[in-house]
């Protein structure tokens, strides 16, 4: 989809926030297949989560809760860490860190070993 198009739709997602119309804010950005989008969404609505849950009928609700599974469950952010800090570590940047920076990315190193899920990656990176 079309970055102005991707625009106009958070756009009119805005606007029904504005007029606290969830259900129709969170179905437009469902609509559009942009998981960033749903993401930014979420945390834009978070605050508001039990007014948001509330007024959501079960069908959008459900969607949400599908694609939250899928992206958290795909682990993409995950990767795109992992990667990110063995190229710092490989260049030299993640020795420039201060020590609570690094015992920060190190503790989430640890906790995503602990996953079945990225815990290879981890160790094959290490």
């Amino acid at each position: 989809m079309k970055s102005a198009t991707l625009t106009a739709v958070w756009q009119k997602a805005l606007n029904y926030l504005k007029e606290e119309d969830y259900e129709s804010a969170y179905r437009a950005i469902l609509n559009n297949g942009d998981d960033m989008y749903l993401l930014r969404l979420i945390a834009t609505t978070d605050k508001k989560s039990d007014l948001v849950l509330k007024s959501l009928d079960i069908e959008t609700s459900s969607r949400v809760l599908a694609r939250i599974n899928k992206i958290v469950r795909g682990g993409i952010f995950e990767h795109h860490l992992i990667n990110w800090l063995d190229g710092s570590r490989r260049w030299g940047h993640f020795d420039k860190l201060n020590d609570n920076e690094k015992n920060e990315y190190m503790d989430t190193l640890f906790q995503l070993s602990r996953t079945k899920l990225h815990g290879q990656e981890v160790v094959r990176k290490a």
